[in-house]
């Protein structure tokens, strides 16, 4: 994946890559029913896509794989997904 789309509140609600686009909710049910796995790529450091757990706080959402930077890779894409 190459970009992300955020919403008003700076959240990511879309992924995209090279030809494809996708909602965060459709990301999650393909990484849950292991039809799909998602990678980023930021600065030549690669790490696999997760869905953390949900709580009372918030409902499931991304994360990066842990890596030698202890920053959330997704979080480092640049917005560009448009719909």
């Amino acid at each position: 994946m190459t970009a992300v789309g955020r919403d008003r509140a700076g959240d990511v609600v879309r992924l995209c890559g090279s030809g494809w686009s996708a909602s965060v909710e459709a990301v999650i049910a393909g990484i849950e029913s292991s039809a799909a796995q998602y990678f980023v790529v930021v600065d030549g450091r690669r790490a696999l896509l997760r869905v953390s757990a949900a709580s009372v706080y918030r409902p499931k959402f991304l994360r990066t794989t842990a890596d030698t930077v202890r920053v959330d890779l997704l979080d480092r894409l640049p917005a560009g997904c448009a719909g």
